[in-house]
């Protein structure tokens, strides 16, 4: 069923005379002004206005033809050239019936034969039209009446939905792929709120997609500030445990004889104060991640019972004997030297081999430098100075023996020196 609609504001019909040895110039105004909602053209005036006229006609992307009473095709701008194949000096004068199939057909005459011809009848969907081969497409159209020294004149615009839905396919399209192009560059220079584009970072980027595919055992090391954190995040976010829990222990913030317990849990009455049972960080972590920072600073009992656990998924909570067994993904970071600790005697070598399956190094930012600019929002946002020229000379003298979560208020209060 066709639709009819009043028109859409933004849609106008008018037409201007066009072709050779054409009479019509009060055709040209009379259409244009009542159609467009101006005022027609004077019949003195000047040329200069009718070609204006004339241009903006042929100029429409939509199909414009005017026909007569009797169907009769009397404009035809290029627009409607292109839509039916079909140049104006063929068409004109000759029946539009012949681009009109049977529905076309039936609204348009019904709506010629109305009582109420002042009203546009605008049928946004549901019609098609012939080009001049005979093909049919689908359009939406616009018809509207005047009357023209007691004759009576038609104009129909018409739109080739196919060209439309192409265009819009076309939109969707570039705007897809930038968006896609957008969010290419956005992965290439962020991961989980670490920000760097310097071909260290893009190194570190690339490992955590590949490690995070696995369940290895990961060591990330790098001096404070750098986002170590932040990188273990990343990994476990991207891997298939990202659903799961992501349980973090700072072991240098518990002290030495709590480390145990809070790791690997206590039975009730185990040591002093151990008046319930509690279980520990493994447990909680139990088919998650449990990241250990600063894993150096494991006392070597606890270091003992961590080997463990990386190699056989079990322990037994302090004072017990009961083996619990889990299934947890174990990242570790630290900022110190595990090598050399490992040579002093103060980190057990065959644990430093467990953890040390995939190594990530996060470089210090004073060895990428060229991150500073995307680093500059959140380094000038933790500053009140208002001279920003000065912080930002700050900002690219400064030593950045961290990141800007650490070194940042330092540029601060170096740039009011």
């Amino acid at each position: 069923m066709n639709q009819l609609a009043t028109p859409r504001t933004d849609q106008h019909s008018f037409a201007v005379m066009t072709g050779p040895g054409s009479a019509g110039i009060g055709l040209v105004s009379e259409l244009f002004g009542a159609n467009a909602g101006l005022a027609p053209l004077p019949r003195h005036a000047p040329r200069n206005s009718e070609q204006r006229y004339a241009d903006i006609f042929n100029a429409t992307m939509d199909a414009i033809i005017a026909i007569d009473q009797d169907h009769h095709i009397n404009l035809f701008n290029r627009a409607a050239e292109q839509v039916f194949c079909c140049t104006a000096e063929q068409a004109i004068g000759q029946a539009f019936d012949r681009f009109v199939p049977k529905r076309l057909r039936a609204l348009l005459q019904d709506y010629l034969q109305g009582a109420d011809q002042e009203r546009q009848l605008w049928v946004p969907e549901g019609l098609t039209a012939l080009r001049a081969d005979g093909r049919e497409f689908p359009v939406e159209a616009t018809i509207s009446a005047l009357r023209l020294n007691g004759r009576a004149q038609y104009t129909i615009i018409l739109r080739d939905i196919n060209v439309r839905a192409k265009a819009e396919a076309c939109l969707r399209s570039l705007q897809s792929r930038h968006q896609s192009q957008r969010a290419t560059i956005r992965r290439s220079q962020e991961l989980a709120g670490v920000v760097g584009q310097a071909p260290a970072m893009q190194t570190i980027f690339e490992a955590v997609q590949i490690v995070a595919k696995t369940d290895s055992t990961v060591l990330i090391t790098g001096e404070t500030g750098t986002g170590k954190e932040l990188i273990a995040r990343a990994v476990h976010d991207a891997g298939a445990r990202r659903d799961r829990t992501l349980i973090t222990v700072n072991c240098a913030a518990l002290p030495g004889e709590l480390i145990e317990s809070e790791l690997f849990g206590h039975e009730r009455g185990a040591f002093t104060g151990a008046t319930t049972q509690r279980r520990g960080r493994f447990e909680l972590a139990d088919g998650g991640t449990i990241f250990l920072d600063e894993v150096g600073e494991l006392s070597a009992q606890a270091q003992a019972k961590l080997l463990r656990v990386l190699q056989e998924q079990a322990f037994e909570r302090v004072g017990g004997s009961q083996t619990i067994k889990v299934d947890v993904r174990i990242i570790a970071a630290t900022n110190g030297d595990l090598a050399q600790m490992v040579k002093a005697g103060t980190f057990r070598a065959d644990l430093f081999y467990r953890l040390n399956v995939f190594p990530l190094a996060m470089p210090p930012l004073r060895e990428r430098r060229s991150d500073i600019p995307l680093l500059w929002p959140g380094i000038s946002s933790q500053c009140t100075h208002t001279n920003l020229a000065s912080l930002w000379k700050a900002s690219r003298r400064s030593a950045w023996s961290g990141s800007p979560a650490t070194t940042g208020p330092a540029t601060c209060a170096s740039c009011k020196t």
